[in-house]
C-alpha cells in the first residue's frame, strides 16, 4: 500500500486533497502545520507529500521546508500546491526537489482532475526509481 501525506492549514483544502488522493490502494494521513508534516516525515517514509505552499506562517518558507524535509529520502516524491503561485516559487519548490508544482484556481482547469492525474504520475515514477534501484 502507497502512503501519502497531505499537508493543508486550511482544513477544507486538506479534507478535499485527501479525497483525491485516498484509494484502496492508497492509505492517506494529514498535517496542518510544517512542523507537524516534518515531524511525521521523519517517523516514517512516505510515497508522496501534497503540501500547501503557504502554510501557519503565512510563508513559502513554510512549505518549501516540508518539500526538504521529504526530500531528505530521495524516493519520496512531492507536489506543491498552491493558490498564491509565483514563477519565482514554482522553481525554487522544484530545485529543492518537487515533483511537480500545481496552482489552485487556474482558470480552464479542473484542479480534482489535475491533482489526481499528477498523484498516478508521482507514484509511477516513484514505483520506476524504485525498480531501477533494486528495491
Amino acid at each position: 500500500m502507497k502512503r501519502i501525506l497531505v499537508v493543508d492549514d486550511y482544513k477544507p483544502f486538506l479534507e478535499e486533497l485527501s479525497r483525491t488522493a485516498r484509494s484502496s490502494e492508497i492509505s492517506v494521513s494529514t498535517a496542518a502545520t510544517s512542523k507537524d508534516a516534518i515531524e511525521q516525515i521523519r517517523q516514517g517514509p512516505f510515497d508522496l507529500v501534497i503540501t500547501d505552499l503557504m502554510l501557519e506562517h503565512q510563508t513559502a518558507h513554510d512549505g518549501l521546508s516540508v518539500v526538504q524535509a521529504a526530500r531528505q529520502d530521495e524516493f519520496t516524491q512531492v507536489i506543491v500546491v498552491t493558490a498564491y503561485g509565483s514563477p519565482e516559487l514554482s522553481v525554487e519548490a522544484m530545485e529543492l526537489g518537487a515533483f511537480d508544482y500545481l496552482e489552485r484556481g487556474t482558470p480552464g482547469t479542473n484542479f480534482r482532475k489535475m491533482l489526481a492525474a499528477k498523484i498516478r504520475l508521482a507514484l509511477d515514477f516513484q514505483s520506476a526509481k524504485l525498480a531501477v534501484a533494486g528495491r
